[in-house]
């Protein structure tokens, strides 16, 4: 298995991990959802691309970030676009995951974010 495919499937099990999450498919991409609403579009390319909502107040700090760029089409809504390229990208992808989900999540079910996925990070990569 490839490193992409590794980090692909620490991506997919930190999502999936979410109370409520599920995995939807509406344009070929892998989409993450709680509550109907997406929280993460990912591919499953070289290098590992994800898209994840952000406040739109924080979206142009987060994009001073060298693997963080305003996401196509609704970056006007604050979503941003991260390059993961290596352990560090992975564990700030996975922080913007839970962020994401936290926004997006209906109340209750957010308090348990971020909780999942904490031992998954310090596997080799």
């Amino acid at each position: 298995m490839s490193r992409a495919d590794v980090r692909f499937e620490l991506l997919k099990a930190h999502c999936l991990g979410k109370p409520g999450a599920t995995l939807d498919h509406p344009w070929g991409e892998f989409a993450f959802k709680v509550a109907g609403k997406i929280f993460v579009i990912t591919g499953e390319g070289s290098p590992l691309r994800l898209t994840v909502r952000a406040k739109t107040e924080d979206q142009a700090a987060l994009c001073t970030h060298p693997a963080i760029e305003r996401a196509t089409y609704v970056g006007r809504f604050g979503w941003v676009t991260v390059t993961v390229r290596n352990k560090e990208t992975l564990r700030l992808a996975l922080d913007l995951v839970d962020a994401s989900y936290l926004l997006v999540a209906p109340r209750g079910k957010g308090k348990r974010a971020g909780t999942f996925g904490r031992d998954l990070r310090s596997r080799t990569l």
